[in-house]
């Protein structure tokens, strides 16, 4: 349904969205800043036809162009569109389009649907008044004639009742046989069904005025009412009630069941080649019901029993067998038929007397009758097998294909915060439905889905990878479904037992000795929920894991459930406290060693003896060399510039060098610094010019 009507064929502009463009960061902040050029810009035209045909055109905005896109304001925006030529879509085809799109900014957004259709539509039916003007230009196809006299439409009248006229017919019963005092149709009588009159029109008069007179009309609704017998034809001795031939007991009926009874030939009657004369006859009265039927089913008015079943086809054993053979004759090229059982079997099976219409009978063929609802209800209850339900795209394998996507389904028989019950008919095999997912889909906590960690077959209680935020209970209906989790060494949860700086796994861990080693251990849920620890050690006898590095934050108990991942490195990478202060004390060892005079070659003390000393202290220090840069453009080398050198020892004033600078060249200046100079712990050297940025440099001599 439309929601805007526009004109067709015309330049227009178009609202871009239905409602306001807002913030992708926070998905409600209106933005009223969208260029024509946003980034990630994507806005497209759909279009779908009256035909029903759908197209989808790019459009760029523009800003001076064929799709100029303008703020209308508070986030609603609007575009141009040309009625033909434009780059891309254009306003020349009746239908219905609408704007969609996105940016990088803001959410995808879509438009009003706007119906495009001829203006003169939208002028009568939208901004007309209120009366809805019409331009006819055609009657059945053809076109009509110029109006006349008063705006009045011409009108030529070809045929009357399929009779073709000619050009003077209606115009003559218009000129002679109209009487425009009167406003009615004078015409003359000249003939009576087909017979011509030779009365005269005087006489013609004459008899109307007495059969219709006012004052003593001759035809009346007396003169033709049957049940008054006060008239004159009714009335009449010779022709009237008195000569019809009737029972004397008026509640009788006629009854001929003979021929020539009472003087009455019925046959010949009934069939009468000629005139008869009825006279003194004594109709009988009718006693039975059989007084009214014949044997002859050619001649008889009310057929007999036999009649009535040749007439009818009776549906007995035999017939319907024979209907069936007619029916299985017409069995098609594929297979099918129309009825291929016997006719008893029919019966049995559909439990309806096939012979008689009865209620049950009909009932075969109402749509929401008992025996259509058994029949719905016997196909929803049928065992789905490959044996019988394997034909392709059929409704009964696709449904067995859907099934075979749950391992286990039922209402659970209780739940808690990380476990769920499930129903008696679950297996009986410990760990059966490990990693697959549980799926609450009815009754309390419906629409939850967490990963099973450990089934136990016995008590049909399967431990969950985190707590419920609404625990199952008796009324929850669930599927077990598979699930691609991820790679998990281990997990299940804790026995009673753990202390700061171990956790004890579940009796069914591995019994190897530091096989989890280096891996980490997290708790997922129950106490302690969140903690992840490296694995230092592990003793497969105890099932308990001592942790590398920090203790536990909270000591994890028998409700803790856990899993173990691996790490991804070498065991290198882990290594408990002994390990550690073994290397540290090794390591400060080999540091506090002093380098032999003759280290090894290619040793580490080698390499380390072979590095230059550093600037001494009360050392002079000769051809210290430094860099200037001009203040213009701090960057470009500062040449042929005369310094200012000055010194600071251990944080005291500046002073002058004693040694003036001099130029190398490229911005590179060198100073002799004499020993007195050089003599602290700390000395800051300070070069500046006029034009150049100040250059500090600090030496610490050792």
């Amino acid at each position: 349904m439309s929601e805007i009507w526009m004109d067709v064929d015309i330049a227009i502009t178009i609202p871009v969205n239905k409602v306001p463009l807002v913030a992708l960061s926070d998905g409600y902040t209106i933005d009223e800043t969208i260029a024509y050029n946003e980034s990630g810009m994507d806005l497209n035209w759909n279009f779908v036809t009256t035909a029903g045909v759908m197209t989808q055109t790019n459009v760029v905005p523009t800003t001076a162009g064929d799709y100029d896109w303008t703020h209308i304001g508070n986030g609603m925006y609007k575009i141009e569109m040309t009625a033909s030529g434009g780059a891309s879509a254009d306003n020349d085809t009746e239908g219905f389009g609408w704007f969609s799109g996105k940016a990088d900014a803001i959410l995808p957004f879509s438009g009003p649907i706007i119906g495009f259709r001829a203006d003169a539509l939208n002028n009568a039916l939208i901004d007309g008044g209120d009366n809805l003007d019409i331009n006819v230009v055609q009657w059945l196809g053809q076109a009509c004639h110029a109006v006349s006299e008063n705006g009045v439409p011409k009108v030529d009248l070809d045929q009357l009742g399929g009779v073709v006229q000619s050009l003077t017919d209606l115009k003559d019963l218009v000129d002679t046989g109209y009487d425009p005092t009167n406003h009615k149709i004078q015409s003359d009588l000249i003939y009576i069904h087909g017979s011509a009159l030779t009365e005269t029109a005087g006489q013609l008069a004459a008899a109307f005025v007495k059969l219709l007179d006012v004052a003593t009309p001759v035809l009346t609704a007396e003169s033709v009412n049957q049940s008054a017998n006060n008239n004159t034809i009714l009335a009449h001795a010779d022709h009237g009630n008195a000569q019809l031939v009737r029972s004397t007991t008026p509640a009788n009926k006629l009854d001929v069941s003979a021929t020539g009874e009472a003087g009455l030939d019925f046959a010949n009657i009934k069939n009468a080649t000629g005139a008869h004369t009825l006279t003194n006859i004594t109709i009988p009265t009718c006693t039975t019901n059989t007084d009214m039927r014949g044997t002859d089913g050619a001649n008889t008015i009310v057929p007999d029993t036999a009649g009535i079943a040749a007439g009818l086809h009776a549906t007995t054993d035999g017939k319907i067998d024979d209907n069936k053979s007619e029916l299985d004759g017409l069995q098609g090229a594929d297979g099918k038929c129309v009825i291929s059982t016997d006719a008893q079997d029919l019966s049995a099976s559909l439990d309806v007397n096939t012979k008689t219409a009865t209620a049950t009978a009909l009932d075969l063929i109402l749509k929401d009758s008992t025996f259509a609802l058994a029949i719905a209800d016997a196909i929803w209850d049928e065992i789905l097998t490959g044996a019988t339900h394997n034909i392709s795209t059929s409704a009964g394998r696709k449904v067995r294909q859907i099934g075979a996507y749950a391992i286990h389904d039922g209402t659970a028989q209780a739940g808690a915060n990380v476990s769920i019950t499930l129903a008696a008919t679950a297996s009986a095999i410990d760990g059966t439905y490990n990693r697959n997912l549980v799926v609450i889909t009815g009754g309390t906590g419906i629409g939850q889905t967490r990963t099973i960690i450990d089934f136990n077959g016995t008590t049909k209680i399967a431990i969950v990878d985190r707590g419920w935020r609404t625990d199952p209970d008796a009324t929850s209906e669930y599927q077990v479904v598979p699930d691609d989790t991820p790679l998990v060494v281990d997990q299940g949860v804790a026995q009673a037992g753990s202390t700061s700086s171990t956790i004890k796994l579940r009796a069914y861990a591995s019994a190897t000795n530091d096989i989890y080693l280096c891996n980490i251990v997290i708790i997922i849920a129950g106490t302690g929920r969140g903690q992840a620890r490296l694995v230092d050690a592990y003793n497969g006898a105890t099932k308990v894991i001592t942790l590398c590095g920090d203790d536990w934050t909270t000591t994890p108990d028998d409700t803790s459930v856990y899993v173990i991942i691996p790490y991804g490195v070498t065991c290198t990478a882990c290594l408990g406290a002994n390990a550690l202060a073994s290397i540290n004390t090794e390591v400060d060892n080999v540091l506090n060693t002093a380098i032999p005079g003759s280290p090894t070659a290619d040793s580490i003390n080698e390499k380390i003896k072979a590095l230059p000393s550093g600037i001494a202290k009360n050392v002079a220090l000769s051809a210290f060399t430094f860099y200037m840069v001009l203040t213009s453009d701090h960057v470009s080398a500062a040449t042929g510039k005369t310094l200012t050198g000055q010194i600071s020892k251990d944080g005291g004033a500046f002073a002058g060098l004693t040694n003036s600078i001099t130029e190398i060249g490229n911005g590179l200046y060198k100073v002799d610094i004499i020993q007195a100079e050089m003599n602290a712990d700390v000395v800051t050297l300070k070069f500046t010019e006029t034009d150049c940025d100040q250059r500090i440099v600090v030496i610490y001599p050792t």
